[in-house]
Parts: structure tokens; C-alpha cells; sequence
């Protein structure tokens, strides 16, 4: 019995190894059957992706390199302990790192308003002719010439500053700078990327002056408020040594908004300035991956609906198979009933 049952798994085994190898072959068969379609339908992808990618103006980036530089221990540590107690930091740091705080400015609106309408950044990356200094793969420019000739859509030119074009303008900006930082080096990177190499540099410096500009001006607000307030109470005061306390904290904070004034970048040690990069060295876009990926989807795309169209075949054949066979029983019943009752009769 039991070599009976082993016989009969073993040919059920054989028959879904079969069945299985019948099916890749099926599969193989019907690539093969379509083979020209798959690489006809491949081939147009593949020169459309080059087309579309020739026509996609180079990319280049501008970039500075800063180090976060607050005071030095040894100025600091005189007063840090009166200032611990009194919730004053005299360090440069204010619990935000300087890299958040400028992700923060940058993502302020009336900030990014008032930088674009001051330096008329709208000018500078919406102008008309600023198409003209793009640089395109192997110098082929006729594409996206083209491209941009069929379209049925213009751009609004705006003869006034209206807030829909400053809105615009300023969430353009945003997309192009890209503030990134490194924690273990506590490096910091701010970058845009344009199609005009000195474009991406001129906006580079352009915000990284305004938005230290902006921090120093906070926090120098912020010790003249401070300030103040410790003078008042030191003329209240009457132990000498609460004087003394208050007077230190004044110090600390007189010290530290010299550090401010004194220095070019708020708190920021500048390693690297932007530069122009040279049209050679272009950021993106990725030409030879782009064309590769869509190739390759247009070659997934392509066997997926062959396979599919065959399977909607297979049913509907299957489909008609079985409506026949049902026919041809229910004639054959039919006929069968009828020679019944005719020799009945």
C-alpha cells in the first residue's frame, strides 16, 4: 500500500514539474511570437527617452561650506556659570542649531518677500532672455527650441508686482536652495541649482548674506532687550554682590554682541565661497541613466502587456471552447430525448 502511494506522489510530482516546464515554455513561446512588437515598442521608448532627455537644459550647482563658530571656551567660560543659572547662553548657541534655524528663515515667507523684492530675484530667474544661456547635451539646442515652441501656454508677463508673481517667485527660490548638514562634522552646506552656472552663485551669496544679516539683527535685538533689563535692576539693587552678579551678566552679554558685530557671518565659519561652475561640470540631469531606466521600463511595460493581452486571449478562447462543448451537450440531449419519445411513441 504504502509503495502504491509513494508511486502515486511521485507522479503527481513529475506531473507538476511538467506542467511547470510547459508553462515557461508557454511563456518563452509567446515573447517569442511577439518579439518584434517588445522590440519595436522598446525601440520607440528608448528614442523618445533621448529626445526628451537631449531637450532638458543642463543643470549646475553652487555651493558654500560653513562651519558653525561660536565663542571660544576660554572667553566664554568666565561667565558661563552666571549665565547657566540665569538661563543666558553667551556661546552662540540657543538650542536650535544654526542649521535649523536656517531651514526656519529660509522657509519664512515675509523673510524669502522681502530678500526677492530687494535684490529683485524675479528679474534674475524669470527673465525672458536668461533661456538663451542654457546649455543642452552635445550642444543640441534645437529640441528643446522646439519643446517650448508648440506649447499652447505662455508665461503671464507681469508689468507690476502683483502678490500671485511675488508668491511665484519666492516658492521658485525655495525649490532651488537646499540647506544640508552633517552632524558628525557639524558641516554645513547651502546650494542652489540653476540652469546659468553664475545665476546659482549670485543666489548663494545673495542668501547667505541676507539670512545672516537677518539672525545677527534677532539676536542683537534680543541682548539689547537683555541688556536693558539687567541695567534696571542693577540701579535697584541693593547688595553689592547681586550688583556684581548682574553686572557679570551684562558683561557676558556686552561680549558677545561685540563677537556679533565683529563678525562676518552670524556664527558661521565660512570654508568654501560659491563659485561659477565651469559648463562642464554639470549637476543633471543624469542623460545616460534616464534613457537606461526608461528603456528598460518600456521593456517591462512591453512583455507585461504582451503576456496580458494573451491571457485576456486565453479566456475568451476558453470562453468559446466551453459555450461549444455546452452546445454540443445540449444537442446531444436533446436529440437523445427526442429519439426517446419518438419510440415511445
Amino acid at each position: 500500500m504504502s509503495n502504491e502511494i509513494t508511486h502515486q506522489t511521485e507522479n503527481i510530482s513529475d506531473f507538476n514539474y511538467q506542467e511547470d516546464e510547459i508553462d515557461l515554455l508557454e511563456l518563452f513561446n509567446v515573447i517569442w511570437i511577439n518579439r518584434y512588437k517588445i522590440i519595436i515598442f522598446t525601440s520607440i521608448v528608448f528614442v523618445l527617452s533621448i529626445v526628451y532627455s537631449m531637450s532638458l537644459p543642463n543643470i549646475y550647482q553652487s555651493k558654500t561650506i560653513l562651519m558653525p563658530q561660536g565663542e571660544s571656551k576660554a572667553s566664554a567660560s568666565q561667565f558661563s556659570g552666571i549665565a547657566a543659572l540665569a538661563g543666558i547662553d553667551i556661546g552662540g548657541d540657543s538650542g536650535v542649531s544654526i542649521d535649523e534655524q536656517l531651514k526656519i528663515i529660509k522657509d519664512d515667507y515675509a523673510f524669502m518677500k522681502k530678500l526677492v523684492i530687494k535684490h529683485k530675484i524675479y528679474d534674475l530667474i524669470t527673465n525672458d532672455n536668461l533661456d538663451k544661456q542654457y546649455t543642452f547635451g552635445l550642444g543640441i539646442r534645437f529640441i528643446y527650441d522646439v519643446k517650448t515652441g508648440i506649447k499652447f501656454w505662455q508665461k503671464n508677463k507681469h508689468n507690476e508686482l502683483d502678490d500671485d508673481y511675488i508668491y511665484e517667485t519666492v516658492r521658485g527660490l525655495k525649490g532651488l536652495i537646499k540647506i544640508d548638514s552633517d552632524k558628525k562634522s557639524n558641516v554645513i552646506t547651502i546650494s542652489v541649482t540653476h540652469e546659468v552656472p553664475y545665476v546659482a552663485k549670485k543666489l548663494v551669496e545673495i542668501f547667505l548674506k541676507e539670512v545672516s544679516s537677518h539672525l545677527r539683527l534677532i539676536e542683537l535685538e534680543n541682548i539689547d532687550k537683555k541688556i536693558g533689563f539687567y541695567n534696571a535692576e542693577v540701579s535697584k539693587a541693593n547688595e553689592l554682590i547681586l550688583k556684581e552678579q548682574l553686572t557679570d551678566l551684562m558683561s557676558a552679554l556686552i561680549q558677545k554682541k561685540v563677537l556679533l558685530r565683529a563678525s562676518e557671518l552670524y556664527f558661521l565659519k565660512q570654508l568654501t565661497k560659491p563659485i561659477v561652475s565651469n559648463l562642464k561640470e554639470k549637476y543633471s540631469p543624469r542623460r545616460s541613466i534616464m534613457v537606461f531606466l526608461s528603456s528598460f521600463l518600456g521593456l517591462f511595460i512591453s512583455v507585461f502587456g504582451i503576456f496580458f493581452i494573451d491571457y485576456i486571449r486565453n479566456i475568451k478562447n476558453n470562453q468559446k471552447d466551453s459555450d461549444v462543448e455546452n452546445n454540443l451537450q445540449a444537442t446531444i440531449l436533446r436529440e437523445s430525448f427526442l429519439e426517446e419519445a419518438n419510440n415511445d411513441f
